[in-house]
């Protein structure tokens, strides 16, 4: 299925974008029509991917998981 990514890039923090390396075969949640889910206000998969996205493209995600895993140890 086609789908126009356009909604979903809209819907994520641009930071995160470049975390996505390929739209197409990309693990979308799906609705029963097959339609990606993520240009959603309130999605899931797109808070996840925000977060995680933006910092997998950081070039501070070092010292980003450092800081995570000191206040957590």
């Amino acid at each position: 299925m086609i789908y126009d990514f356009q909604a979903v890039r809209e819907n994520l923090f641009p930071a995160s974008n470049g975390a996505i390396e390929d739209w197409e075969a990309f693990p979308w949640h799906r609705d029963r029509t097959n339609r990606v889910q993520a240009h959603k206000a309130h999605s899931s998969q797109a808070i996840a991917i925000d977060v995680f996205g933006t910092i997998k493209m950081s070039t501070d995600r070092d010292r980003i998981f450092d800081a995570i895993a000191a206040r957590v140890s």
